[in-house]
């Protein structure tokens, strides 16, 4: 997994949740660092950021979770098809 892509993630999801020092492993919505409305500036910043277009159906848990759901995620997408 590329570190530049986990740490820029890390470090928009902390300034997102006014939180430091966040496990990268936790889930984000259980613990209540972020909220459904935090969703729409993670896919505005993530689209950006990395030039990739996420579809309604990649909008789960499973990739947006974790900070390192997002990182695998990214990292996929990213790849040619």
């Amino acid at each position: 997994m590329s570190v530049n892509i986990q740490d820029q993630l890390q470090e928009y999801v902390e300034e997102l949740a006014k939180q430091d020092s966040i496990d990268p492993s936790v889930n984000l919505f259980e613990t209540g660092l972020l909220t459904s409305v935090h969703v729409l500036d993670l896919i505005a910043f993530i689209e950006e950021r990395f030039g990739i277009v996420i579809s309604p159906d990649d909008l789960s848990i499973d990739n947006f979770g974790s900070i390192d759901a997002m990182a695998t995620f990214v990292e996929k997408a990213m790849q040619p098809a």
